[in-house]
């Protein structure tokens, strides 16, 4: 069962991959696919596991814990770091554009991903699943453009798996020239249709062998003359004959990387050398990109991606000079049996691997020892091992008194599952900078630690330290430089806005969301756009609900054949579904995120459309039944409930914690989850999991728990001491006596009971009476909101229509918590909250305006409903 996609409602990174069908390419895309489509998929023991993004330092939210204060200097990550910079906050995968080339033979994306056998075969299963009417860009949708190659710069045990679309370099009547015209049109088409202010083109190609061409091209006219083209404005529109044979290129044959970058730089697109050929040292093309009108802050970078291995070898080393021993030989073993190691065994292998060692042998030649640290490297193709690389280094150096330390290590870890997550944040880091219009030297220097020879046209750059924790240094310091001042309290303040609107369908050779349509009218274009957003997390279920049913009487025959006329409907139940759509249709949030579990059957799918909210997740598990209720609605208004459990009963707070830690922190401005009483294996667990809310969200966020349905039998699961991360609490007046072992008629006891535990509020919904708030005495949130407060509201709404409860305490608790976050922007009172928590759930009960699209006030006398109305339209 997959979960919709969550489109994100602005574009923000883009990267464009030249192998998008090899093993890193089909691995990133089926990262970026799998953040919109899969909540979790069976590991190879059958193990229940999530699309993570472990690994990648630029999405990772926290690198902490709770644990840690905020006013710790423990490093928690650049998100943590950065996030209050607006130019990084939208810089998420969920937002990104991905496409790319490839030279290879495939039906699609989701086919080659397949094939590379690198990931868990249900997750790609699951990704290559055919499209949904509501899900759009799979990867069973997803086609790598032509690419563009030269045989003589690949093994010719690749020559079989060649695409007759692929732009051969060689073949009469293709030449550098229109090659390069045809990866600029790419180029052009793909931002055209993103509409980005920021693209990356990465190199991740089999590594060429070195080239002589790039070393004689040493300013930007030679090496627009060797695509034919001459003198001209400078983006590479100057007049040629277009065959592209310069006086260099007689000897020399034009490496396809090489095209591929003077294409990205004449675009205006940064340009990342990922594998290890010397791409990056032309003259020419520094010049070129130097010079160029387009270069709107992109950036030439490489070369080769330091993965993980060699990763560990800079951070083995440098931690051998720290204790002062001279390190004398690392000596290294690794194989495995990917595309890159069998283009290293062919007949081009030879020269290949000159490239490839040159990056390796150079990794240490920046500590400048005489003589040089003694680094050998073996590299051995073994099918077998697919791409799981392994790699054994052995450490001698010499220590106290000439004597001989020696250490060895040994990674073991799929080669593409290193290096899918530098692409992302490589490009996230281009972008970001590019926005701080940071210098060509600046990033080189702070993006080093990307790259096993971080090197210019010069070659390596020298003033850069080959450790791998001295290279992080230099990026914090980047960053911790550039990011802006948080913004002010005006301008963080905040601002309801109308929800964006639904996506357009996304191109067909792009993996990106769409962007959205021109506003609709309800939306005021005035407003300042600020992304306010929910979470709604716990309890759903298909409701069926019984409309018309007679209330029983007491003296009837449980047999008796009862008739009800008011008709059968299916609808989201649980906390999770109503609370969602009451949020969305109070038109106040941007998004809601929903986080609840559905099994793998049609009421899943049923389920999964009925839930209200965008950026939805959903906690799968395979081959589980989707919780359903059967509920009689009698004809005073009253409902029964018939439950069962299903795949609820599996749910694990691990599992919520995981998904909620998946979902974007930034504006999150409130948590609520319902029903943990019914939920067997969460109820435990539930304080760790408001515990994450706030250490995920910020202190700031309004944590929300409803109660809904606790009786004495599943009351004893609920340990109030779980209750201290919790602000509001919502529940009955017979729930409350429950919880709180008060007695019958003492409310205010038992809300006193709740304070005790760390609750700041507690809502008691009465039906028809009204309903009790009791605020405790320091209030809610940083401005000790109500503190002390208290309202016993019992004013009557109009009813138009007939009465259907069920939902009634959800859409409460939905409007008590809007209402929390307005009188933050405004003068509200207790009484006035309570007021229009009481007008949304009396709208929804009311079958005349329970269908409404957006909760609508009319009343001129009251002043709650005008206040919110207020904020809602403010400009």
């Amino acid at each position: 069962m997959l979960s919709p996609p969550q489109f994100p409602t602005s574009p923000s990174f883009g990267i464009l991959v030249v192998g998008l069908n090899g093993a890193n390419g089909s691995v990133l895309a089926a990262a970026h696919n799998a953040q919109q489509t899969v909540s979790s998929f069976r590991g190879p023991q059958g193990q229940l596991l999530h699309p993570t993004l472990d690994g990648c330092i630029t999405q990772k939210i926290d690198f902490g814990s709770s644990s840690i204060s905020s006013s710790s200097s423990v490093f928690r990550g650049f998100r943590h770091l950065l996030s209050p910079d607006p130019d990084f906050s939208p810089l998420s995968l969920t937002n990104a554009h991905i496409s790319g080339w490839d030279i290879r033979d495939f039906s699609s994306v989701g086919a080659a991903l397949e094939k590379n056998q690198v990931l868990d075969y249900d997750l790609v299963r699951q990704l290559n699943q055919p499209s949904q009417p509501n899900q759009k860009g799979r990867l069973a949708d997803l086609h790598a453009m032509p690419g563009v190659y030269d045989k003589r710069f690949i093994s010719s045990e690749m020559w079989p798996e060649i695409s007759p679309n692929a732009i051969d370099l060689q073949a009469a009547g293709t030449s550098p020239t229109s090659a390069l015209e045809k990866i600029r049109g790419d180029i052009a088409r793909f931002k055209a249709v993103t509409k980005l202010a920021h693209v990356t083109v990465i190199f991740s190609g089999s590594v060429e062998p070195n080239s002589s061409l790039v070393e004689q091209l040493s300013t930007k006219e030679a090496l627009l003359g060797a695509f034919g083209i001459g003198e001209g404005d400078g983006n590479g529109n100057g007049s040629g004959n277009g065959s592209g044979n310069g006086n260099a290129m007689h000897d020399h044959p034009m490496p396809p990387s090489l095209v591929y970058a003077t294409a990205a730089v004449l675009e205006g697109c940064s340009f990342v050398n990922g594998a290890s050929m010397n791409t990056i040292q032309c003259c020419g093309l520094h010049d070129l990109h130097d010079n160029n009108s387009n270069n709107n802050h992109s950036y030439l970078l490489g070369t080769d991606f330091k993965a993980g291995q060699t990763k560990f070898k800079t951070s083995a080393v440098e931690y051998l000079r720290n204790n002062g021993l001279r390190p004398l030989v690392v000596a290294s073993s690794n194989h495995l049996g990917n595309n890159d190691m069998r283009n290293l065994s062919g007949d081009s292998g030879k020269s290949t691997l000159q490239a490839k060692l040159r990056v390796k042998h150079n990794v240490f030649g920046g500590y400048g020892y005489d003589p040089p640290i003694d680094h050998k490297v073996s590299v051995m193709y073994t099918p077998l091992i697919n791409d799981e690389k392994r790699d054994f280094v052995e450490y001698t150096s010499r220590a106290f008194l000439s004597q001989t330390h020696t250490m060895s290590t040994l990674t073991r870890c799929s080669d593409s599952v290193l290096c899918a997550p530098l692409y992302i944040d490589c490009a996230v880091f281009c972008s970001y900078f590019a926005a701080k219009k940071a210098s060509q030297h600046d990033v080189s220097v702070a993006l080093a630690y990307l790259f096993k020879v971080p090197e210019d046209e010069n070659g390596l750059i020298s003033d850069i330290d080959p450790g791998f924790m001295m290279q992080m240094d230099r990026l914090k310091q980047l960053c911790s430089k550039l990011k802006s001042a948080p913004q002010s309290a005006s301008s963080s303040a905040f601002v309801p806005i109308a929800p964006a609107p639904a996506p357009a369908p996304a191109p067909a050779q792009v993996a990106p969301p769409p962007t959205p349509p021109p506003p609709t009218p309800q939306q005021n274009s005035k407003i300042k756009r600020k992304a306010v957003r929910a979470v709604c997390a716990g309890l759903a279920c298909l409701d069926m609900e019984l409309r018309g049913v007679p209330v029983p009487r007491p003296s009837s025959n449980i047999e008796d054949i009862q008739i009800f006329n008011g008709g059968i409907s299916q609808s989201g139940g649980g906390s999770v579904a109503v609370v969602s759509k009451c949020l969305k249709r109070l038109n106040v949030f941007d998004e809601v995120v929903s986080i609840y579990a559905v099994g793998d059957d049609e009421n899943g799918r049923v389920l999964t459309n009925f839930v209200g909210g965008g950026g939805k997740h959903a906690v799968t598990t395979i081959g589980g039944t989707t919780s359903t209720a059967v509920l009689p609605i009698y004809e005073n208004g009253g409902r029964g409930c018939f439950f069962t459990p299903g795949v609820n009963g599996d749910l694990t707070s691990d599992e919520l914690i995981a998904e909620l830690e998946r979902v974007e922190a930034a504006n999150v401005r409130c948590f609520i989850f319902g029903y943990p009483h019914l939920l067997m294996n969460v109820v435990d667990g539930i304080g760790e999991v408001f515990r994450a809310s706030k250490a995920h969200f910020g202190n700031g966020v309004i944590t929300c728990l409803d109660f809904n349905g606790v009786n004495e039998k599943n009351a004893k699961d609920v340990k109030l001491e779980n209750l201290g991360d919790v602000d509001i609490v919502h529940l009955n007046e017979d729930e409350l006596r429950i919880l709180s072992d008060t007695g019958v008629r003492n409310v205010d006891g038992g809300c006193d009971v709740l304070f005790e535990h760390g609750v700041k509020i507690v809502g008691v919904t009465m039906g028809k009476s009204g309903s009790y708030v009791k605020v405790n005495a320091d209030g809610l949130g940083p401005q000790n909101l109500w503190g002390g407060k208290l309202c016993r509201f019992n004013e009557q709404f109009e009813i138009k229509g007939e009465v259907n409860s069920n939902g009634a305490g959800d859409n409460w608790l939905g409007g008590f918590v809007t209402a929390c976050l307005i009188a933050e922007e405004v003068e509200l009172s207790l009484s006035e909250a309570c007021k229009f928590a009481g007008g949304v759930a009396a709208q929804h009960i009311d079958s005349a305006t329970r269908g409404n699209r957006w909760l609508i006030f009319e009343e001129e006398d009251d002043n709650a409903k005008k206040k919110v109305e207020e904020v809602i339209s403010k400009n």
